[in-house]
């Protein structure tokens, strides 16, 4: 009952604050959380920004002055959990169908003998989502807490420049 309580809580603390979209500017963002906490942005408008907001940090990446990238970290003492991660995904999809790629969990079993022992069951860091589009992608790590969804064609940008 205290772990449903707090999941609800902690979904309606974000769901007050988590409403960055990809594609919209450095305005936008700064109207939803105030002023950024860090901005780095070059003549062109591509760089990050950083917020504080209910104890979870959330940073943009901009090209072209457009958001391309969202990353909800966590704070003093909140978290992303899987639940919202979820929820998070769903309000800035815009409207996309998520496809999980990776489970949640797995069993896993000791080098030894199968048989021998108990299986464990593991959570799967990172899990990966993607649109049914293929448009945006999203990974979330429950070890680290934390939630980045971005549109895919960031990925080409980056290898592009590496």
């Amino acid at each position: 009952m205290k772990k449903a309580l707090a999941v609800i809580t902690g979904v309606a603390i974000i769901a007050s604050m988590a409403q960055a979209r990809l594609g919209e500017n450095i305005e936008t963002c700064n109207k939803r959380y105030g002023d950024p906490s860090k901005m780095k942005l070059d003549e062109s408008q591509t760089g990050v920004a950083s917020y504080a907001k209910n104890d979870l940090t959330i940073t943009v990446h901009l090209t072209g002055g457009k958001v391309d990238l969202i990353r909800y970290s966590p704070g003093e003492v909140a978290r992303v959990d899987y639940e919202t991660a979820e929820f998070l995904l769903e309000i800035n999809g815009r409207d996309k169908k998520w496809d999980r790629l990776t489970d949640v969990e797995e069993t896993v079993y000791a080098d030894q003998d199968e048989r021998s022992q108990k299986p464990r069951i593991r959570k799967v860091d990172p899990v990966l989502w993607t649109t049914k589009d293929g448009l945006l992608e999203a990974s979330y790590s429950p070890s680290r807490g934390t939630l980045e969804i971005k549109a895919s064609a960031m990925q080409l940008r980056v290898r592009e420049g590496l």
